[in-house]
């Protein structure tokens, strides 16, 4: 019954949005809004300031990890993904929930403290 209803509701606000006015647009009624000029001095307040850019290659997985050291792998990656919330390892034999969770990478180490395999994000 819920679910019912539930597309009952959304059948009425789909069809309420296709019959509602469209709206005339011409481009020659747009009007155009200056481009923002930014500074061209570097900042007086803080002349050392570095900006982090976060990773944009979005690396998902780290293949070539296996057989490196937990701790090693653990700083590339976290240097590689700084956009990261958490990076994890963990040794061998060790529970870990079943949660996905794209902002994690766990390192699974074997009895020596090494990469066992792919480090990868979830």
């Amino acid at each position: 019954i819920v679910i019912g209803i539930f597309v009952l509701v959304c059948a009425l606000l789909l069809s309420s949005m296709s019959s509602t006015q469209k709206v005339k647009t011409d481009s020659k009624d747009l009007k155009k809004e200056p481009t923002p000029k930014l500074p061209a001095e570097p900042c007086e307040k803080e002349p050392n300031l570095v900006v982090q850019v976060p990773d944009t290659s979005n690396k998902i997985k780290w293949p070539e990890l296996v057989g490196v050291d937990g701790k090693e792998a653990k700083a590339k990656i976290e240097k590689e993904r700084p956009d990261l919330k958490l990076v994890a390892t963990i040794p061998s034999g060790y529970m870990v929930t079943a949660d996905y969770r794209p902002d994690r990478v766990r390192i699974y180490l074997d009895e020596d403290g090494k990469v066992a395999r792919a480090p990868q994000t979830g």
